[in-house]
């Protein structure tokens, strides 16, 4: 604070559209109405019609209950949290809300996310039964789960006591994302944002040695095919998160404000968890959904052949039909 009151922002510059309240919420919630449709399409497939839950349907289900805390608390703090005004414009009190808010928001992105990434892999797994690609998907999986456990725990424990990331408390000791000093929180963010592009290209293009196997149907190259477009959305989105955090975080003054520029990197971290869900969930239930829709719109050709028969009269007739309401040479063809 001492270093923006030394260099006051313009607090009547108008907002940007990502620091509107009603931008999260027409951006979040859709997001996150879409992402519950497609894990609640992967888990009716899994439980209801294949009847093979595994390990990565819990995973999954865990993820998308990690995205709905990260959501309300997205909503919640820019509606209660102060985010989308200039720190210097907030009430100590709602600075102290601001943090708390930003507490919950920033363990339950690194929670989502890292969930997300483990249910993909252990869906793979289900994949690669056997060779050396199911010991490569073992081994990310190992780091995978390694990486998320060392950013939940520095994302959850920020500093010691939890309550000094809020109270700035300065006996307490800080470390990571808990605001010990502008490199040191820079470096967490920025490293940390990075690792995550890595982990996500690995975990996304895995499936790809797949591509070129030749005995591939159709449907399943169309699938790999939708993997790889709907990760990479993934993936540049959490590029554009990087992008967003190292321009904002490029010197220490525009870093200070906090609530000022957060409002936008919330934004991107929104899109890209849903768009990860949405992701690990497709693969799943598109076939059994294709197959459903192809029942649903069907077309039927009927030939129906009349044959006459006069009396000797010349004056009464009956028509030739089949036992079936259908004639005997009748097409039947469904559209898919």
């Amino acid at each position: 604070l001492a270093l923006l009151l030394q260099n006051p922002p313009d607090l009547n510059e108008p907002l940007p559209l990502a620091n509107h309240a009603s931008t999260a919420m027409g951006v979040a919630i859709p997001l996150h109405v879409l992402a519950w449709v497609a894990v609640l399409l992967r888990l009716y497939t899994r439980f209801r019609v294949l009847k093979k839950p595994w390990w990565d349907d819990y995973t999954i289900t865990a993820a998308i209950l990690f995205d709905l805390i990260f959501t309300v608390t997205y909503i919640g703090s820019m509606h209660h949290g102060g985010f989308g005004q200039h720190v210097l414009s907030l009430t100590v009190d709602i600075i102290t809300s601001s943090y708390k808010w930003q507490y919950v928001n920033q363990w339950t992105y690194a929670t989502t996310m890292i969930l997300t990434k483990i249910s993909l892999l252990l869906q793979y797994l289900r994949l690669f039964r056997s060779g050396l690609m199911r010991y490569i998907c073992m081994g990310l999986l190992v780091a995978v789960c390694c990486w998320g456990s060392v950013l939940c725990f520095i994302s959850i424990f920020p500093c010691f006591p939890v309550e000094a990331y809020w109270t700035n408390q300065q006996d307490a000791t800080y470390y990571g994302f808990g605001y010990k000093d502008y490199e040191s929180v820079r470096m967490t963010v920025i490293s940390t944002a990075a690792l995550d592009i890595l982990f996500s290209v690995l975990v996304y293009f895995l499936p790809l040695s797949l591509y070129v196997r030749s005995d591939l149907a159709a449907r399943q190259i169309m699938a790999l095919l939708g993997l790889f477009a709907s990760g990479s959305m993934v993936i540049i989105t959490s590029s554009l998160r990087l992008w967003i955090l190292a321009s904002h975080t490029d010197t220490e003054l525009r870093s200070a404000d906090v609530t000022w520029w957060h409002p936008v990197v919330m934004l991107v971290s929104s899109l890209e968890l849903n768009l990860a869900l949405i992701t690990a969930s497709i693969p799943v239930f598109h076939v059994y959904l294709a197959k459903y829709l192809a029942q649903i719109f069907v077309t039927k050709e009927i030939i129906v052949q009349r044959h006459e028969r006069m009396s000797d009269q010349g004056a009464d007739y009956e028509m030739d039909r089949p036992g079936s309401w259908k004639s005997n040479t009748s097409e039947e063809r469904l559209t898919r």
